[in-house]
């Protein structure tokens, strides 16, 4: 298994939520990826693991949607790179606070209960050849947590987006709660039903 490392600044991590993984732990991950695989198999969805140690792509399904006209191999090697060749400007800043947002947001949820999350956010993309822009709706939850119970990895499924705005939300597992973000004060609130 071909692993790069990326550490383009703008979409990094804050050190206290960074998972802390030793090249001995990447030995025990190819279950994961064969999930991942299986679970494209049988989905119309683009689905990706990304990697928040290494900061890079450790699966990419080959469907066509998130890939932009690339292959496979060269969005899992370009990693968060891809974002930014892929991303337009405006969309990359909403990208940036969504990250930033949404890893403080799991700061303040319980280690036992941080898997039962998924963050889902509208953003475009644009198509290498055309540079046709393209809004997705893209969905994210961790996957496996280091042992201080910072997100490791996390399953990301690409979609068409179902609405025409970039918007962002989370969702607990059991459908009981949904937060709603303020892209400005950048703070997750309760929504009510």
């Amino acid at each position: 298994m071909s692993v790069f490392l990326n550490e383009n600044n703008r979409l990094r991590l804050p050190q206290d939520v960074r998972p802390q993984i030793g090249d001995e732990q990447y030995y025990g991950l190819q279950p994961y990826i064969d999930s991942a695989k299986a679970f494209a198999r049988v989905s119309y969805k683009s689905l990706y693991i990304i990697d928040y140690n290494r900061m890079n792509f450790l699966y990419v399904s080959d469907n066509p949607l998130f890939l932009c006209g690339e292959n496979v191999e060269t969005v899992q090697q370009e990693g968060y790179d891809f974002y930014y060749n892929h991303v337009p400007e405006e969309d990359l800043e909403f990208l940036t606070q969504v990250n930033r947002a949404g890893f403080e947001f799991f700061k303040g949820v319980a280690v036992s209960e941080r898997s039962q999350y998924t963050i889902s956010y509208n953003f475009r993309i644009t198509q290498k050849e055309s540079r046709e822009k393209i809004l997705i709706n893209h969905q994210i939850t961790p996957l496996k947590l280091d042992s201080m119970g910072n997100v490791w990895l996390a399953l990301c499924l690409v979609s068409l987006a179902p609405t025409q705005s970039r918007s962002w939300y989370c969702l607990y597992d059991s459908g009981q709660f949904e937060f709603d973000v303020a892209v400005f004060s950048k703070e997750w609130t309760l929504e009510a039903d």
